[in-house]
Order: C-alpha cells, then structure tokens, then sequence
C-alpha cells in the first residue's frame, strides 16, 4: 500500500508542473494574439498606403511618358511646318523658291529618327518620304538644279504629308 501511496502522490507531483508550464505558455500565447490584434489595423494601413503609391506611381509615369510623346510630336509638327511655309509663302507670292529647302527637308528626315517615345515604326516611312523630297527639291545628281515645278510638286507632297503626321499624332496619342 505505501508504494501505492507514494506512486499517486509522484504522479501528482508530476502533474502540478506541468499545468504552470501550460498556463505560462497558454499566457505567452495569449500575449502574442493580443499584439497582434492590436498591430493588424496598422499593418493593414501601411499596405493600402504601399499600393497607393504603388498605383500613383505606375499612372504618373504613364502620364509622364504621354506628356513626352506629346512634346515630341509638337516638336515634329512644328519643325514640317518651318519647312513648310517659307516655300509656301514663296509660291503665293511668286517668289523662286528657296535654295535652302532641301537642307531644311533632309534636317527634318534627321529629326523624325531622332525621336525616342514615339515607336520608330510609325515615323520609318515618313522619314524616307522626307528623304526623297529632298533628293527631287535639290535636282538630279548632276548638279542641274530641279525646276519650279518639280519644287511645286514637294511642296505639295510635303502638306499631304504634315496632314499624315497629324493623323499618326492623334491615333498615337488616342485623341
């Protein structure tokens, strides 16, 4: 019987342990919950302010990236109607036209590689367009200068293409 006794008493013995290891680690748990609760609306704040900058962002570069595609057309259109309307100018006022429009054509066909935003392809064939008007605006290659006519027939071709330049703006730019 005593060892009886002392088999239930080292069993309680046992147990008494245990239960304050259970209820410090029920406690610590219950600690990590608490802060965690408590920490969850700020964690969730600090992800809706990342994905806002994150969203704010991607738009801005977006717009950015409009805006400079913007820049460049303007700059395009700009430069054609400088080479433009002096030669228009000299036809209406029955002037010879200028020497220096071949110069100003093949510096135009320059600027139309030159672009970074705008796709390549887009401005490809109205770059070899230019380069052509140039050739016919100089003459042929054995230095007999191209007549009026000749020159007339650029201008014209130069103004159909400014109105393509124009639709190629608008469809690029989704206006």
């Amino acid at each position: 019987m005593i060892l009886h006794a002392a088999s239930i008493a080292a069993f309680f013995a046992q147990q008494v342990p245990q239960t304050q290891c259970v209820v410090q680690c029920e406690a610590q748990r219950a600690i990590w919950m608490q802060l965690l609760v408590s920490a969850l609306p700020s964690l969730l704040a600090l992800g809706v302010a990342w994905f806002a900058f994150w969203l704010n962002s991607r738009w801005n570069r977006k717009q950015w990236i409009l805006d400079q595609k913007k820049a460049e057309w303007r700059d395009l259109l700009d430069k054609l109607n400088s080479v433009y309307f002096p030669m228009a100018m000299a036809i209406q006022m029955k002037k010879p036209l200028p020497l220096n429009g071949s110069q100003g054509l093949i510096e135009l066909s320059q600027c139309f590689q030159d672009r970074v935003f705008i796709n390549a392809e887009i401005l490809t064939e109205f770059h070899f367009q230019l380069a052509k008007y140039a050739l016919k605006y100089i003459g042929k290659s054995d230095g007999t200068p191209s007549s009026d006519m000749d020159k007339s027939e650029v201008l014209g071709k130069l103004e159909l293409l400014t109105e393509e330049v124009r639709k190629a703006a608008k469809a690029d730019l989704n206006l």
